[in-house]
């Protein structure tokens, strides 16, 4: 995934939920979904929304076992409830027989997990905590970074701000914050002559000029008129795109 390739992702995503009036992607960066599972026959099960891909989430069995479930060879998957909801079921019964050597153990609950954050590395999961939280997304913006041959340290601030410092000025930009205080606040890119942020606390996104060019001077030719449920605030070098009330 190229840089730019990200920013019109985010800014494309962010006009479609405007004007469909349904920030669930958004949400959904913000903080992880927890589904509770339970045992029924030699599975466990949870009631979970349609298009959440069960593929990508890890399943936690309290501090005894913990694992993205696409990597447990056992029978798993879901079934349909209704036109919003399926039911996920993993097959336990392996697990009760190999957890502990020659001592097989009673498993009746777990939790699913997931969050689209998961994607972009490996080991996405401090494994005391098991959560979702600001070194984590610093870890995988990383990850995005190198992906694009971008060299960067991290550095840690107050207890809600966690910064990626890059190596080598990057089109006007020298570092990023992450602020998370509970959720994901916002992610700020920035520079000694701009930033753009994409703010998900309050629902709007700063573009830059110097950061992509290309979606900078289409958003700017663009009419006022031409997107529903936001506003577009132009400056010679920001854009600024905010959902509005309409």
């Amino acid at each position: 995934m190229t840089l730019n390739h990200l920013f019109f992702l985010i800014v494309g995503n962010f006009v479609t939920a405007c004007y469909n009036k349904n920030f669930t992607v958004f949400n959904l960066l913000r903080r992880q979904l927890e589904f509770r599972l339970q045992k029924q026959d030699n599975f466990l099960i949870a009631k979970i929304p349609k298009g959440i891909n069960w593929n990508d989430c890890f399943i936690s069995i309290g501090d005894k076992f913990i694992s993205k479930v696409k990597d447990v060879a056992v029978a798993k998957g879901t079934k349909e409830v209704d036109k919003e909801n399926d039911v996920f079921f993993f097959n336990v019964s392996l697990l009760e027989e190999t957890l502990y050597f020659g001592e097989r153990t009673e498993i009746n609950e777990g939790t699913l997990i997931y969050s689209p954050w998961f994607r972009f590395i490996k080991e996405p999961f401090d494994f005391i905590d098991h959560h979702v939280n600001g070194k984590y997304i610093i870890n995988a913006l990383l990850y995005i970074l190198r992906l694009n041959a971008i060299e960067a340290t991290t550095s840690v601030g107050d207890h809600t701000t966690n910064s990626i410092i890059f190596k080598k000025n990057f089109r006007g930009a020298t570092k990023i914050d992450v602020v998370f205080n509970d959720s994901l606040e916002n992610i700020t890119l920035s520079g000694d002559k701009g930033f753009s942020m994409l703010d998900l606390k309050n629902q709007k996104i700063i573009l830059f000029s110097k950061h992509d060019e290309v979606l900078f001077n289409a958003l700017m030719q663009s009419k006022d008129e031409v997107f529903k449920n936001l506003k577009i605030k132009k400056r010679e070098l920001q854009i600024e795109i905010v959902k509005s009330d309409g």
